[in-house]
């Protein structure tokens, strides 16, 4: 249960920061 909970928060994170560098590619 715990590692499914992890894995889940790692494909978000992982969802979030190529979706941010893709759309602004000029913040980095």
């Amino acid at each position: 249960m715990m590692k499914t909970s992890i894995n889940e928060f790692i494909k978000n994170n992982l969802k979030v920061t190529n979706f941010a560098k893709n759309s602004d590619p000029l913040m980095k």
